[in-house]
């Protein structure tokens, strides 16, 4: 069977029939969805989609399988990744997946969680010297850049279809607001930033790019959804314009742009150091499954670090990590550790609500993310997160996912 993916310019993969909707898949995240489009259909199996069929296709990442779901006949379709690096393939230099076809390249930009977030010192500069551990999860946004012969640079941004009703706020002694605002276009977005900078340095003043960035990853959460797209538009570009920058000096360049933005070109899981620019990869052997809670109010990052104290008695990261390289994630779940969560606290009283609903739903560990205000635990299995998160989903809490850190792992 051949599919082709009209707008979006996927190349043509070989999909199998997987039957009527199997429970694994009709329990995808929704912020593993890929993007929307209509597809054509061709089934040599002569099934319900019997010929040829014009349909809208939903896409999913489920691991390193892409499945595709035909709102025609409400059949399930899957297809293997594709190994080879012009049609297909999940970075093995990052947590993006990586697709370019023609002029086209394609990337699923992942959120990341904090395990360790610790706060050294006030830095001349204005910033704070940190010690962090980050993951990527696989929750993404998903960005696609073409070239543009005109030497111009736009930049379109929207939310994917159906998250604004996704979420379920109350109130909670603040203003309610939304994970799922307005997004900056154009020249105001991160992503554009970026491949100016990019474009200047390069000298690559004649190269423009059109991008369509559909957003998943909640703002204003603390799971680096703009750091991630910033990454994911330095690679596509430097794929698409044919620069051939190797990835430290493109790590150099996403430090300029923002402090999070090297750790989305590295490798997996990492310790941060400095302001969070310099990357020591970690290699996390073990899979861990988290379920993200994101209120209907954000937070400063600025008013956030004001407010935070650096450490008189710094805690380490080397418990944690000890603990993940034994592939013990209890201990290391226990083990967590974010300085910024006390300040945060004081800001907003959904920090502490969101600590007491997770205290009871029997995680392993939970705490903040990186700045806040999305709050997070760690749960035993992909079963234990799922059941979880639907408890939580009917409690008012905001927009609750479960998600997990498999996009880290290697495939042969």
């Amino acid at each position: 069977m051949r599919a082709k993916q009209r707008g979006t310019r996927f190349s043509p993969v070989s999909f199998r029939w997987l039957g009527n909707i199997p429970r694994s898949v009709h329990d995808l995240n929704p912020s593993m969805m890929l993007t929307n489009g209509t597809g054509f259909l061709q089934s040599p199996d002569g099934d319900k989609c019997s010929g040829t069929v014009t349909c809208t296709l939903l896409w999913y990442w489920l691991h390193d399988v892409l499945v595709a779901r035909c709102t025609g006949c409400t059949m399930y379709l899957v297809a293997l990744c594709p190994t080879n690096t012009s049609a297909g393939l999940r970075s093995r230099e990052s947590g993006m997946r990586i697709n370019r076809c023609s002029s086209e390249v394609q990337v699923l930009c992942p959120a990341k969680l904090n395990l360790h977030f610790e706060v050294l010192a006030h830095r001349d500069d204005g910033f704070h010297e940190v010690d962090i551990l980050m993951v990527p999860v696989a929750s993404f946004d998903a960005l696609r850049l073409s070239t543009a012969s005109n030497g111009r640079i736009a930049v379109r941004c929207c939310w994917a279809e159906g998250l604004r009703g996704m979420e379920r706020g109350a109130s909670c002694g603040a203003t309610q607001g939304s994970c799922y605002g307005e997004l900056p276009q154009g020249e105001s977005n991160i992503v554009w930033r970026a491949l100016r900078l990019l474009s200047d340095r390069a000298g690559a003043g004649g190269f423009g790019a059109e991008v369509q960035l559909v957003k998943r990853i909640p703002t204003a959460a603390g799971l680096g959804g703009g750091s991630s797209d910033a990454a994911a538009a330095l690679a596509a570009a430097n794929l698409a314009w044919e620069l051939g920058w190797p990835q430290d000096e493109l790590a150099g360049l996403a430090a300029e742009i923002g402090s999070d933005v090297p750790f989305f070109l590295a490798s997996g899981a990492a310790l941060c150091r400095g302001r969070g620019e310099l990357i020591i990869p970690f290699d996390l052997p073990c899979v861990m499954h988290f379920v993200v809670v994101c209120p209907p109010v954000g937070l400063s990052t600025a008013e956030v670090y004001r407010r935070c104290r650096p450490a008189d008695r710094p805690v380490t990261a080397e418990r944690i990590t000890l603990a993940l390289r034994n592939g013990d994630i209890t201990t290391a779940a226990s083990c967590m550790h974010n300085r910024l969560q006390a300040p945060a606290e004081q800001m907003s009283p959904w920090i502490g609500r969101l600590r007491e609903e997770m205290r009871r739903v029997g995680c392993l560990g939970h705490q903040m993310s990186g700045s806040g205000s999305s709050y997070f635990g760690v749960f035993r299995s992909a079963r234990h997160a799922r059941r979880v998160a639907g408890a939580l989903r009917s409690r008012g809490l905001g927009t609750v996912f479960r998600t997990s850190s498999e996009v880290n792992r290697r495939t042969s």
